[in-house]
């Protein structure tokens, strides 16, 4: 039997070694796209006069992407920004999300590790605007947008839909496919998430 463990393992280890296994050949990306394809949201400042959190779509991939945009000229008029970083209202949808941990250690004397949650607000309900438009956001640039601090919760995940260049659905609507790209208020800075009640 060990003979038979050890054939096996040394089988196993010289076929992940030499590339033994079939893999399947991915096509090349466009020229001077990035090896990464991916969309994505990052934190970007906090703006703790207006009680408004900056977030960046970045659109790392090797096409255009549409996305959902509505008019809150509110939010937008009184919009400073780094120089040529386009600012749009992103329209998002904001979804139940728990932030607590999977694996909690209790110690002798009864701390735990992770601590538990405090209790948080409940998700908050959003009626976005009835006027919505659709803006381009070309390969390997990026937006910025704002979103009111309370929709980003430690129990909150935000959600934005686009569509891809090529793809002829309009972005409001949800028939074929739908891509969303996610950010949790729980990926905040720490500084942020205790500005949020």
């Amino acid at each position: 039997m060990r003979c038979f463990v050890r054939l096996l393992v040394l089988n196993i280890t010289l076929c992940l070694q030499f590339g033994c296994l079939n893999r399947p050949e991915l096509p090349d990306a466009p020229p001077g796209a990035s090896p990464n394809q991916t969309v994505v949201i990052n934190f970007e400042h906090f703006d703790r006069d207006r009680g408004v959190i900056w977030l960046r779509l970045h659109n790392w991939t090797a096409w255009s992407i549409r996305v959902p945009t509505q008019f809150d000229l509110d939010m937008l008029a009184t919009t400073t920004t780094p120089a040529k970083v386009p600012v749009l209202d992103l329209r998002y949808y904001l979804e139940p999300y728990d932030p607590t941990s999977r694996v909690q250690l209790t110690t002798r004397s009864g701390k735990k590790h992770p601590f538990d949650e405090p209790a948080h607000p409940p998700v908050p309900e959003i009626h976005p605007s009835d006027l919505l438009s659709e803006s381009l956001i070309p390969r390997s640039e990026s937006v910025i947008f704002p979103v009111p601090k309370e929709h980003l919760a430690r129990n909150v995940r935000l959600s934005v839909t686009f569509r891809y260049e090529w793809e002829n659905l309009s972005v409001g609507s949800l028939e074929g496919p739908v891509h969303s790209v996610y950010y949790r208020g729980v990926d905040l800075p720490d500084a942020v998430q205790a500005e949020i009640r």
